[in-house]
């Protein structure tokens, strides 16, 4: 899957109880239950459609808390990350699509509070599998900068490292391109730590927000 193919296979889950509660702003004791597999899952959206998420955005400014009064694997925990105004990549509508890999990429945005922003890129192509059940060979490029910054260039030695592909999906190849605003982890922003019932505690505890867009590209 994509998710796989970015950040790897994902850690065995652990049981931190029936239920996680959320809370900030428009977002008031809201429950998330745990799924069969462990994992913690909550829609703050009206309606979802193929190829992304519709409805009002519910994250607003202000500080998120994810509480969990514990379960077999994990002890009771607290979580906490303060969510930026907002954030807008400037330049989305001005970049060239092809984009160029030959000379730098340059991104812009205003916003971002006092966390980072990655800038992550994606080249994938199929390489075997079935029509229902591809596979894809995919090189992908990430950049971090101070979302104080305002830009960042991304330098051809970069880019060029990625395959030329189309954003056509039926073609058999497709870029992906997003900017997003993130927590800073160096300055503490969503860092959290939580015991273990068999002794200690977890290895990291990180509480996130992602704020941007990820779009299809292509790159030439």
């Amino acid at each position: 899957t994509l998710s796989t193919i970015s950040y790897g296979i994902a850690p065995t889950p652990l049981d931190a109880g029936a239920l996680l509660t959320l809370n900030g702003p428009n977002a008031s004791n809201k429950a998330l239950p745990r799924d069969t597999d462990k994992s913690y899952n909550l829609s703050l959206y009206s309606s979802t459609s193929l190829g992304g998420i519709t409805g009002t955005p519910t994250i607003a400014e202000g500080t998120y808390t994810i509480a969990g009064t514990g379960g077999a694997d994990v002890g009771a925990f607290n979580a906490s990350v303060g969510v930026p105004g907002s954030f807008t990549w400037t330049n989305e509508n001005s970049l060239a699509n092809p984009i160029p890999r030959s000379s730098a990429m340059n991104i812009a945005w205003t916003g971002g509070g006092t966390g980072l922003v990655t800038i992550t890129g994606m080249a994938m192509a199929e390489s075997g599998g079935t029509t229902d059940n591809p596979i894809y060979d995919a090189t992908i490029f990430s950049c971090i900068a101070q979302a104080s910054a305002g830009s960042f260039s991304v330098p051809s030695s970069v880019l060029t490292q990625l395959p030329a592909v189309s954003s056509d999906i039926t073609s058999g190849s497709m870029g992906f391109l997003s900017v997003l605003a993130v927590p800073d982890a160096s300055k503490g922003q969503g860092v959290f730590t939580a015991p273990l019932t068999a002794g200690g505690s977890i290895d990291q505890g990180y509480m996130s927000y992602a704020i941007g867009t990820l779009k299809m590209v292509s790159w030439q």
